[in-house]
């Protein structure tokens, strides 16, 4: 597992007291992803992300996450990291509120899938009534998408159905294969991402449509000179032909703030739940 991220500052002062090694001459560049998968899944598939950035920057790169989507945009919007991965919603809010600058894209859209165990008797949303639905954190896309779709059909989360928080989405599809949530809602490029011992006994219930893929932002401070070399790193990157596309394994291309604008309903609802904590 991946040891808990050192904010940046206290990262640079370690390296300047020399509790840390000094063969680098610069700290190295943070790179954060958020945790949809258990952090060795997330960072393997990552791996060759941040061995073509190493290259290409000629500096050694550090992958972090966090233990859940809250810590991690916590972290984000602190600027523990210089790049970060963020679900396109949030990556508008990081652009719009927490002055932010627009890195790379990945894949255009990915799908919001419902899933439920191969032999569920749940045949439809009105099966769902009294169960209880697994994902990542209301603040995710994929799950405000799928809440929003059950909504639509009847069940209001907290009163017609419990929600219940996964840490990651290979948990999820434990907690799913053991019975202890009905429906789980995933992204159907994570299911190309997952470790090979991750149960699948799951069928799609509903696809619920397509969402925008994530997004790369940096953090505020880095010179313009800085900035146009990290998205040219990124616009560089190529893909492994062999593996599906998925947000770790897809050509990267560049991002304006156009691009996150029709997510402005859901980075407002991301928005709200930030502010209040819930």
């Amino acid at each position: 597992m991946t040891a808990p991220l050192l904010p940046r500052r206290a990262l640079l002062a370690a390296l300047a007291a020399g509790a840390l090694p000094t063969k680098a001459a610069t700290a190295p560049l943070v790179l954060g992803l958020a945790p949809f998968l258990s952090p060795s899944a997330l960072l393997a598939a990552f791996r060759r992300l941040r061995e073509h950035l190493e290259r290409e920057l000629a500096a050694p790169v550090a992958t972090y996450t966090a233990r859940d989507l809250r810590t991690y945009f916590e972290n984000v919007r602190r600027g523990d990291y210089d790049l970060a991965l963020l679900p396109a919603h949030i990556g508008l809010l990081a652009l719009k509120d927490w002055g932010f600058a627009p890195v790379a894209r990945t894949l255009p859209v990915t799908t919001t899938l419902l899933l439920v165990r191969q032999d569920s008797l749940v045949r439809s949303a009105i099966d769902l009534r009294g169960g209880r639905v697994g994902g990542l954190d209301p603040l995710s896309i994929i799950v405000a998408s799928a809440l929003a779709w059950l909504q639509s059909q009847g069940l209001v989360p907290g009163r017609d159905l419990l929600f219940v928080p996964q840490t990651s989405v290979n948990s999820g599809l434990y907690a799913l294969a053991r019975g202890d949530i009905e429906a789980l809602a995933v992204a159907s490029s994570q299911l190309l991402t997952l470790p090979a011992d991750t149960p699948r006994a799951e069928r799609i219930l509903k696809s619920v449509g397509d969402v925008a893929g994530p997004v790369f932002v940096a953090r505020p401070g880095p010179s313009d000179t800085t900035l146009a070399r990290w998205r040219a790193a990124f616009s560089a990157f190529a893909p492994d032909p062999a593996a599906p596309l998925t947000a770790a394994n897809t050509p990267l291309g560049p991002l304006a703030w156009s691009d996150l604008d029709p997510l402005s309903a859901y980075a407002g609802f991301a928005r709200s739940l930030l502010a209040s904590g819930r």
